[in-house]
Parts: structure tokens; C-alpha cells; sequence
């Protein structure tokens, strides 16, 4: 196993920001109301995952030839992935549920 296969960040932010699209599309079909909040959630994960992130990463956590640094560089970068993801689900999972 290389640093490379390691790294889940990538996954789990695609993963959180479409569960929560998913969320909130399934409360809008059922008619549930849908807060502010969880809209600039799902904004700010789009653009924090889409955009920040892998621009961050790539400037923090990969060499100039594009492989990852280190192990530390994995375990940091798939933390914050698992922290997004974990924000997606809970708050696509109150919005949906409420």
C-alpha cells in the first residue's frame, strides 16, 4: 500500500456534498420545510469541498510531482474529508427527518 491508496478525502466529500443534496431534494419533493441554515450548509460544502479543499491540499499536503507527502499529510487531509461528511449527513438527516 503507497501514501497514494490512502487517501479518502477525495471520496468522502463528493460522497457529503451529494447525501446532502440528496437530503434536501427529498424533503423539497415531500414538502417539508427546508431552513436557511441547511441551504448555506450545503453551499459552503459545496464550495469548501469543490473548490478550497483540493486547492489547500494540493498547495499543503502534495509534493511539486503531485504524490502526497507523508502519512501525517493523509491522516490530516482524511480527517477533515470525514469531518465534512459527517456535517453533510447530519444536517441532510435533520432536514430530511424533521
Amino acid at each position: 500500500m503507497t501514501l497514494d491508496d490512502a487517501v479518502f478525502w477525495i471520496d468522502w466529500v463528493v460522497t457529503a456534498v451529494s447525501a446532502l443534496f440528496l437530503f434536501l431534494l427529498g424533503a423539497a419533493q415531500e414538502g417539508k420545510p427546508i431552513g436557511t441554515s441547511y441551504v448555506f450548509a450545503a453551499i459552503i460544502a459545496l464550495v469548501l469541498g469543490g473548490m478550497v479543499m483540493p486547492f489547500t491540499f494540493r498547495i499543503l499536503c502534495y509534493d511539486g510531482s503531485g504524490a502526497i507527502k507523508s502519512w501525517i499529510h493523509v491522516v490530516v487531509s482524511n480527517a477533515v474529508g470525514l469531518l465534512i461528511l459527517f456535517a453533510c449527513v447530519a444536517a441532510g438527516v435533520k432536514t430530511y427527518g424533521a
